[in-house]
């Protein structure tokens, strides 16, 4: 429900036909940046908006971009042929994630994207400001000519860390923290029934600074277990303060 003003926006693009080349969408980390870029992937592609069932949403569902691989690889495809994803990946000579995006990854990209499509071609790159200048330098290339039936989407934890000539040609759209009710029913239905009763949905919804993915995610674990055993210390020592130096 915190993306609907989002869609809103993205939608008003779509059907006054002014969606543009390349678009970024920020917000703060597990705000659900992806996810928005998914519905509007999905919106684009299927006729009926996103029914769920055609050829399109059934590629689409197919694919887990954010899948850690234990392999090194440029960029990856959807089984939507005209789609991409780009992000930080296996380092080659070390184990672990990359830090950052790399420029020959961009360069994949936009040569992927490069090729003359019929139909709508798309290119996610996530998160983009953790490209490091070279990738930077060579996705700005890409963004200074637009080419046809092609939509580039960046997104982006802290818009900042972008140079501002790649901000500049493009179409920025933000998600913002919630604490809205409708906000709270939603997490409300995805706190697991057997820790329902000991969880307020306001209250996790404020402890996760308005960012619902964060709170169901620190549900999993044991996060606010030991959250509330630190504010029932705290309220035992402001009760009886001489326990303090116990």
């Amino acid at each position: 429900p915190w993306h609907q003003s989002a869609f809103l926006e993205l939608r008003k693009m779509i059907d006054q036909n002014h969606l543009p080349h390349a678009l970024l969408i920020t917000g703060v980390e597990k705000i659900g940046k992806f996810e928005l870029a998914e519905q509007l992937i999905q919106t684009l592609l299927c006729k009926e908006g996103s029914c769920g069932e055609c050829s399109y949403c059934r590629a689409l569902k197919k694919d887990n971009p954010r899948e850690l691989l234990d392999y090194s690889t440029l960029i990856r495809r959807s089984h939507y042929p005209n789609l991409i994803y780009c992000r930080t990946e296996l380092r080659e000579k070390s184990p672990g994630m990359s830090k950052d995006i790399r420029g020959n990854q961009i360069r994949a990209f936009c040569e992927s994207l490069g090729k003359t499509a019929d139909t709508l071609q798309v290119g996610v790159i996530f998160y983009a400001d953790q490209m490091n200048t070279t990738a930077a330098n060579s996705l700005l290339k890409t963004l200074e000519e637009p080419r046809k039936n092609t939509l580039i989407i960046l997104l982006a934890h802290n818009a900042n860390s972008l140079p501002a000539t790649i901000l500049s040609r493009c179409q920025s759209i933000n998600i913002n923290p919630t604490y809205s009710e409708e906000s709270v029913k939603w997490l409300s239905q995805h706190i697991d029934e057997a820790t329902r009763d000991d969880f307020d949905a306001v209250q996790l919804l404020e402890s996760s600074h308005g960012v619902p993915f964060k709170a169901v995610e620190d549900l999993q674990g044991d996060y606010f277990f030991q959250y509330q055993n630190w504010q029932n210390l705290l309220l035992e020592i402001a009760l009886n303060p001489s326990k303090a130096t116990e």
